[in-house]
């Protein structure tokens, strides 16, 4: 998911964050949506981190960055999960601004839980060592008692020349002939010395470049927009994952994670508890502790796959690259409590069916049309159908069934139809939302901004988040968001150091 990134060593540069309507206007999906926005987010600094999961994941070794290890301090695993893992300084950091650890909290069973489930998949020490594949516990950007976001991170030491307007929208790019000047806001305008950085998300990058005129002419057109530049891609190759749940109800000794969820006085207790020195159940609500990187014969032996583009099965049958990810040992609040449970998130590789933003009307205040195209390319359906039949398999594996009474989320049978089904029903948006403002080569039609993260045909701007990706990483967001902005940062600060204003 896109984090905000506000980077210190961007000196004296204008960073514009356009905050603008966080609401959505939504195409018909073939998706349950509960009637809320996919994409709605909290506001401020590092907003997504604030209402997602902190599952620290990196991407494969191919597709790393140089600043990987240096983003982290990878904090020593509990005595319990000894057995389970084992980082390497060579791919983790020990002095980096983002806290990254696994669980604090060793669930009762949890022991039997993972070595049980290394009968079925292979056991990976390290998730994030460059190779994924297997079973892992779950490593986490959280740290006594409390998630870690971009702000927390990155402005826990305040630089002086560093002002942050709270409550303050950017509406418009100013602009003179082709060269960006400043930002318009709901406060004014402000001028910048160097450039403008934007840095919204996938969502607002692409609806804010729309407004300001950057982005395909015959959209911009139809709305009366001024053709500013006319860049084809913006706001196209919208590309997400999906990921639902698979719940069963568990023996009352096997678990103890929704104790205090449906009972008023054990969460008032928990917060009092947290509040006064970040301990309790509330200290690691929502932390997984297993996650699986996973590959599929299924997958790569089907008709879907054998249509895929030469290319895109090439990519696909790297060692390293998984099909799904399944994540066990967190909250769900589908079953209520007395009863004990067990989750697990299921997500799919990736959105093969690429979908787009784009802008309802001229007004910076109406939301924008969002179509993330799930589940329309056949690829996409046989991967979420494998992924969730294989998942279910595992979880009815003898040892796996050990204290489970009853499934009591997933699918009504077995069959392609019915599991389709309940992916239609349960899926949602992982916040995983990248590309629409991509980041390509000049002879590529679709691209948006260059090497340097520069918007192409226009002067004194650049897109910093994940709306620059290609394509959709085989990771959580939150390592790639931060490695963007490290890069950036670095190549911003060598191009202007020794200049004015510096």
């Amino acid at each position: 998911m896109a984090a905000r990134l506000t980077t210190v060593e961007a000196k004296a540069l204008v960073e514009a964050l356009p905050s603008t309507s966080a609401s959505t206007q939504e195409v018909p999906l073939p998706i349950t949506t509960t009637g809320q926005s996919l994409w709605e987010t909290l506001p401020g600094l590092g907003r997504t981190q604030k209402s997602a999961s902190v599952t620290y994941s990196q991407p494969p070794d191919s597709h790393r960055g140089a600043h990987s290890s240096q983003i982290e301090t990878f904090h020593d695993p509990i005595p319990e999960a000894a057995d389970f893992v084992a980082v390497s300084n060579n791919t983790h950091g020990k002095n980096g601004p983002v806290d990254v650890g696994v669980t604090e909290a060793w669930d009762p069973g949890f022991d039997d839980f993972m070595k049980n489930a290394y009968h079925y998949h292979p056991k990976n020490i390290d998730h994030n060592s460059g190779n994924p594949i297997g079973i892992s516990v779950c490593q986490l950007s959280a740290h006594g008692g409390s998630r870690v976001t971009a702000s927390g991170a990155y402005l826990a030491s305040m630089p002086s020349n560093l002002n942050i307007r709270t409550n303050c929208s950017v509406s418009r790019l100013i602009f003179e002939d082709k060269k960006v000047l400043g930002v318009e806001t709901n406060d004014g305008r402000l001028r910048a010395r160097k450039e403008v950085i934007l840095s919204a998300g996938a969502i607002d990058s692409a609806k804010l470049l729309l407004l300001c005129g950057i982005g395909p002419a015959q959209d911009l057109n139809a709305l009366h927009i001024p053709v500013v530049q006319d860049l084809q891609g913006v706001g196209k190759n919208l590309q997400d994952r999906l990921f639902l749940e698979l719940v069963t109800v568990q023996d009352p000794e096997s678990h103890h994670r929704t104790s205090y969820i449906d009972s008023p006085s054990a969460l008032e207790q928990a917060r009092k508890e947290w509040t006064k020195n970040k301990s309790g159940p509330l200290s690691d609500y929502y932390l997984p502790q297993m996650i699986a990187y996973l590959k599929s014969d299924q997958i790569s032996s089907s008709k879907e796959f054998q249509d895929l583009d030469d290319q895109t099965r090439q990519l696909l049958r790297a060692d390293t690259k998984p099909f799904y990810e399944i994540v066990s040992q967190t909250p769900s609040p589908t079953v209520k409590a007395p009863e004990k449970y067990l989750s697990t998130a299921v997500a799919f590789s990736g959105n093969y069916g690429t979908g787009s933003v784009k802008l309802s009307s001229s007004d910076v205040k109406d939301p924008p049309i969002i179509d993330p195209s799930f589940l329309s390319h056949p690829f996409d359906k046989r991967v979420a159908i494998e992924s969730v039949r294989e998942t279910l398999a595992f979880l009815n594996q003898p040892l796996m069934t050990k204290g489970s009474i009853r499934l009591a989320a997933g699918p009504e049978g077995e069959s392609d139809d019915e599991i389709l089904a309940y992916v239609r029903e349960a899926a949602i948006s992982m916040w995983h939302a990248c590309g629409t403002v991509k980041m390509g080569k000049s002879d590529d039609p679709g691209a948006c901004v260059d090497k340097d993260f520069k918007v192409l045909g226009v002067e004194n701007v650049r897109v910093v988040d994940m709306s620059v990706v290609p394509f959709l990483p085989s990771a959580h967001l939150q390592a790639v968001a931060y490695l963007i902005g490290e890069t950036a940062a670095e190549k911003i600060v060598n191009e202007h150091q020794g200049t004015s204003d510096s």
